[in-house]
């Protein structure tokens, strides 16, 4: 057999295993999204990340996750701090063969968080400073490399930017020892621009500032619904003690400032 000869069914062979690897990694690629998301997510928050189902569209360039849900830390009675039944995007399809890999939304609709109360502290405070102390525990200099974009025939990380993200009809389960249970409503939370579209941002730093981000919202919701209570509690409290007309002057040195 000719050299020549030889060459060509050896590029054919190549060509055919280069085909056979893009169909499967395809055919599969709803698998790999899903396995990213929960190991990912597990490293970041340090308790499990789970991810029933995904649906990519790669022509369309659309996505759908169903019940996604991240595990509360240990020593809290709740089974989750966040379970999220649908979650939808939108990639751009151009970006997919790009050094960045640009999401132009991201919708959240119907999340459910669980804010638990042990003692002085939550389950939010707790996953926060867990979060904060494993970003901190990164190789000394990691953090001032300057990101570059990533060159994905040289097999290097997948970076992404996302434009929009969408939290709405969140709702708030607040579990407390001593101001009983509260369901609340969370107010709509919109993150624009995680990222660009030179350099984007890992799937670890998007998880870790989203996450961050969304923390920090629900903490503050936490915090002003306990001071309310505290504050309803203490107006009970002092109403007992007050007679009928020292309630009465009360009242009226509070419409003066209505």
């Amino acid at each position: 057999m000719s050299i020549k000869k030889t060459v060509s069914i050896a590029l054919v062979a190549i060509v055919a295993l280069m085909v056979l690897v893009v169909v499967i990694t395809l055919r599969n690629l709803d698998g790999i999204v899903k396995d990213v998301i929960e190991t990912t997510g597990s490293k970041i928050t340090g308790t499990p990340v789970t991810l029933n189902s995904v649906k990519i569209t790669l022509r369309d360039g659309r996505g759908e996750l169903h019940q996604l849900a991240i595990a509360n830390p240990k020593g809290f009675e709740s089974p989750y701090i966040f379970s999220m039944n649908e979650i939808a995007l939108q990639v751009s399809p151009k970006s997919l063969s790009g050094p960045v890999v640009v999401i132009n939304e991201i919708l959240v609709d119907g999340m459910d968080i669980t804010a638990e109360q042990k003692g002085v502290t939550t389950n939010i405070q707790t996953l926060l400073k867990d979060i904060k102390e494993r970003s901190a525990k990164k190789p000394a200099g990691e953090e001032e490399k300057p990101a570059e974009p990533a060159k994905k025939e040289e097999g290097a990380d997948i970076r992404l930017m996302v434009e929009n993200l969408s939290f709405t009809n969140a709702k708030l389960n607040l579990m407390t020892e001593d101001k009983g249970d509260h369901t609340l409503k969370m107010p709509n939370i919109v993150m624009t621009n995680l990222g660009d579209k030179t350099t984007g941002l890992t799937p670890d730093e998007l998880s870790e500032e989203i996450l961050n981000r969304l923390l920090a919202q629900t903490e503050k919701v936490v915090a002003d619904r306990l001071q309310d209570i505290a504050r309803k509690k203490l107006e009970e409290e002092l109403s007992k003690k007050l007679s009928d007309k020292d309630k009465e002057n009360l009242n009226k040195l509070k419409s003066l400032f209505q």
